[in-house]
Order: structure tokens, then sequence, then C-alpha cells
């Protein structure tokens, strides 16, 4: 139990967060996360594993459960054998605001570079974006990047807990948890910054829906 109980404060300690932070951040209660680490729940559950996965695909959900095994998948650890294996994704210019207010770029998009993934993380179509705006702060740093994937099927099924990169019909571009709203025709939006609170959006106003893969550091890629 001991290392079930550890898991998550060490997930929240390299994330840069509290328990309760970390909590917000996945879409769970605080209340889950202290259970944990008192021991009144004996171990991490597979719905919060599966949260916290979603929200932090780097880590893995095995070791989260049972403190065994490899913590993280991170993408330096895949073995790139050959040039075959290598995905060269764009990175465009147009980017998500962590806020609410205009965005930087709205038109042309372009390619401004392009940076090299393991096809076992990205695939055909996916792309880079930087990130501005502290309200995503600190899991997605303003002047970040992030690698995002098209959901074109969002209306009729979006995985609920997790971030991704709203394309509004008003040309704006969010960068949000997503979670469940109380009013049918709307989703809730959440920051990571706990100074940012939660508000809802209608559906009727999305046009199109990206799910964020992986935050990129670009010196690294």
């Amino acid at each position: 139990m001991e290392k079930q109980k550890k898991t998550i404060e060490i997930i929240a300690e390299r994330e840069g967060l509290t328990l309760s932070g970390l909590a917000k951040a996945i879409g769970a209660k605080p209340q889950n996360m202290y259970d944990i680490r008192s021991g009144k729940v004996k171990a991490v559950s597979s719905d919060i594993a599966d949260l916290i996965v979603n929200t932090f695909p780097k880590y893995s959900k095995t070791w989260l459960i049972t403190g065994e095994g490899k913590m993280t998948n991170e993408p330096e650890s895949v073995p790139v054998r050959s040039f075959s294996d290598v995905l060269l994704v764009p990175v465009v210019n147009l980017d998500a605001r962590g806020g609410f207010g205009t965005n930087e770029v709205i038109e042309p998009e372009y390619v401004i570079e392009q940076m090299p993934f393991s096809r076992s993380i990205a695939k055909e179509g996916d792309f880079v974006i930087p990130v501005y705006g502290d309200s995503m702060h600190p899991k997605y740093p303003s002047g970040s990047y992030v690698l995002i994937r098209n959901v074109p099927l969002w209306r009729e099924y979006l995985e609920l807990g997790a971030a991704y990169v709203l394309d509004l019909v008003d040309d704006r571009r969010l960068i949000k948890n997503v979670l469940r709203s109380s009013m049918d025709d709307s989703y809730r939006l959440e920051s990571v910054n706990p100074k940012y609170e939660p508000t809802d959006i209608p559906k009727r106003l999305i046009r199109n829906v990206f799910r964020v893969l992986m935050s990129v550091r670009r010196e690294t890629m």
C-alpha cells in the first residue's frame, strides 16, 4: 500500500501541483487524492489511474496502481531503429490560448518547421502549436508547445477529463481540460491554474476539437 500511496504524490510533485491541484487537473475530487494518501483507500483505482494517464500520457497505469515497473513511457525511451520509425510533424503558426483572449494568429495557417516524433506517439495529420496565456500553467505554460490530434467524431463521443484544444466558431482557439457540464448542450472548461474559475461553453460554439497528446520542448525534438 505504501508504494501505491506514493505514486500520486510523486506525480503531483513532478508536475508542480498540490494533491488538490492534481485532482483538478485530472477532473477528480480532491478527497479522492487525500483518501489514497491517508490509506483510507488501499490502492489507486483504475478509474483514477485512467484520469491521470489521460491527462499525463507519459505515466504508466500499471505503475500508478501497483507501484511496480517503469513509472513513465517517455518519448525519449522509445527506441528509434530507423528513419522509417520517425514521423516529421508540422509546427503551424496557429496558437491556442490558455485564457479567453484573442489569439495571436488568426490566419493564415502555415508550417514554421517540422519536428521528429516516433510513430508510436504521432500519426499522420497530427501537428504542433504554441500555447499562450497562464491559465493552463504549470502543465502547459505560456510559450510552450503541444502535440495535438483532431477528434472528428467529438459530437458523438469525447473522452472527458483530458486536455483539448477547442476551435470555436468565432475563430478563437482555447486549450482547456474538458469536463461534463450540468447542461446537456454544453461542456465545462477547467484550467490547471487554480486562480481561474471553470466555465461552461455551449457545444454549438465549437467548430473542431483536438486532443492534446503531450507538451513538447522544442530543444529536445
